[in-house]
């Protein structure tokens, strides 16, 4: 992989760090800490942050742009999640002392933190209050994603898409046109369904109301209707 090491961590405010979850209990001693040892790093559109079997020795902290986490399912890659600006990366191997069960790839160009994981690690031993919280959250990411896996098992292919596009705009009434992030076969992988499955679903959700527009872009003419749609039983 190419150097993306910056010089210096002088311009990443502490407030940024401090308003991510994990991070939200470290006091801004503990965070100049860390981040006095941490370096800003960036990378162009398919970058390799870390693959499967890689022992990880820092833990990443996106700043600008998306990666996708994938991992490997009967010889072919599955898209496990996209993650975007104040993700954590990896966490799931320097928390475990396991190499990584994921591969991290840049969707588009970006920028992150890299701190070590000797100086997090070495931290969270010698504070009891900051290894509860990190377990804290740690298990909240779980309950998200024992929901989103029974969402995949419960929920019709067009309520998860609905569920989707309701995730991208923080409006709850009305009516919108939302620009997708990525290609249509992209947003299948991340559903876990075949493209195919994603073009019956829009098709199913235009019977709403729900419009298929040029340019990747959806129509949702109201939000509370397909949100209705989404949470009834099918």
């Amino acid at each position: 992989m190419p150097n993306r090491t910056q010089p210096t961590i002088s311009d990443v405010p502490l407030p940024d760090l401090a308003g991510i979850p994990l991070f939200s209990r470290f006091t801004s001693s503990d965070l100049h800490s860390l981040l006095d040892q941490s370096t800003v790093r960036s990378g162009p559109i398919g970058d390799l942050l870390f693959e499967p079997g890689e022992a990880l020795t820092h833990l990443l902290v996106l700043l600008q742009g998306e990666v996708e986490l994938s991992t490997i399912v009967d010889g072919q890659p599955s898209i496990v999640d996209i993650c975007r600006q104040e993700s954590v990366l990896g966490e799931e191997a320097v928390f475990s002392h396991d190499p990584s069960s994921l591969a991290a790839r840049a969707l588009t160009p970006i920028s992150y933190v890299a701190i070590p994981a000797f100086d997090l690690l070495a931290l969270l031993e010698s504070r009891f209050d900051l290894q509860r919280h990190v377990l804290s959250v740690l298990s909240q990411r779980l309950r998200c994603q024992i929901k989103q896996i029974a969402e995949l098992k419960l929920k019709t292919t067009a309520q998860r898409l609905g569920v989707y596009l309701l995730s991208l705009t923080e409006k709850a009434q009305g009516g919108i046109v939302i620009d997708l992030p990525h290609d249509k076969k992209r947003i299948a992988e991340e559903l876990g369904m075949q493209p195919e499955s994603l073009s019956r679903s829009l098709l199913k959700l235009s019977r709403i109301g729900v419009n298929s527009l040029a340019g990747n872009r959806i129509e949702i003419p109201d939000l509370a209707h397909l949100r209705r749609f989404c949470s009834t039983d099918d």
